[in-house]
């Protein structure tokens, strides 16, 4: 043959290799051989060497708020792309970790916490991460109430908070009640930062008696007596009105003086720095008075 041999497009041939044998190898020499006897004229024309995708993940997340109170929850909405597993870590939340696609989280404690996802796939992993912000309740407290007599009334003071709110509607720390039976209140503190917290404070309503039920010898238990080192006066009916008490010697020298007040059922008196003997208990309304003797015994 005189002349360059040139294929026709019939002629062609398209072979494919299968490289993945060689896949962990840092290079590899790829020979081609004329094994024919017709010729001696190789054509080689569009070698393609293609390799499988091999694309890491890439991890995000939206959150539903990242500024809360403590003990609310957040739910952590997943927008990670290429990725088949993931793990979430949330110091300071319930649960602490998860592997679930959107959880939703809880904390109680007030902190800064950092929240990371990471998102894996064969090839890699990728973590994103976001800081979340939980803020302290307020401690409100309430001073006043405890027992009244039915038709009076009781201050009730709320602190530990920038503004509150009663269960009556008023909107102001303190209120003024006057119950007809026991109730309990509740007033919802609200601190600067916005985060809530309620407590609660109940006032007992008693139908006191008259004075002149009151101060009446059988209306008085005094125990124990004798007495050692301390001594109850207890009220079957409970008075209106203040009454003033005095223990005495004998010879009227007033050893301790006290004061039952409004509504108060009961008072206990200490007789531990007494020495054994009879003493004298008086109730007085201001009006007429009552006495008691007790004993002393060491």
């Amino acid at each position: 043959m005189t002349t360059a041999f040139v294929p026709t497009p019939s002629q062609w041939a398209t072979k494919t290799i299968d490289l993945s044998p060689y896949a962990s190898q840092t290079a590899a020499r790829i020979r081609f051989q004329l094994r024919s006897g017709w010729g001696n004229v190789t054509y080689l024309d569009d070698i393609n060497i293609s390799a499988a995708t091999n694309t890491p993940p890439s991890a995000s997340f939206n959150v539903s708020s990242t500024n809360i109170c403590a003990g609310q929850s957040i739910t952590f909405t997943n927008t990670s792309t290429n990725a088949t597993s993931y793990s979430w870590s949330f110091p300071g939340g319930t649960p602490s970790t998860s592997t679930a696609a959107s959880p939703t989280v809880t904390f109680n404690s007030a902190g800064t916490y950092t929240v990371t996802l990471t998102a894996s796939n064969l090839n890699g992993t990728n973590t994103a991460t976001a800081s979340i912000v939980v803020n302290p309740l307020p401690t409100p407290t309430i001073s006043g109430g405890g027992t009244i007599c039915q038709g009076s009334s009781v201050n009730l003071t709320a602190s530990g908070g920038n503004s509150f709110t009663w269960n009556t509607g008023a909107n102001t720390a303190s209120i003024n009640v006057s119950p007809a039976s026991t109730t309990t209140y509740t007033v919802t503190a609200t601190a600067t930062n916005g985060c809530t917290a309620t407590a609660t404070a109940s006032v007992t309503v008693l139908n006191c008696s008259s004075l002149d039920e009151v101060m009446n010898t059988s209306n008085f238990l005094v125990y124990p007596n004798p007495a050692t080192d301390m001594i109850t006066i207890a009220l079957q009916l409970a008075s209106a009105e203040p009454l003033k008490g005095e223990l005495m010697t004998t010879l009227g020298q007033v050893l301790q003086q006290f004061t039952i007040a409004p509504s108060q059922q009961q008072i206990t008196l200490i007789t531990d720095g007494l020495s054994s003997g009879i003493y004298l208990l008086r109730i007085s309304d201001g009006k007429q008075a009552i006495t008691q003797r007790i004993m002393v015994v060491k």
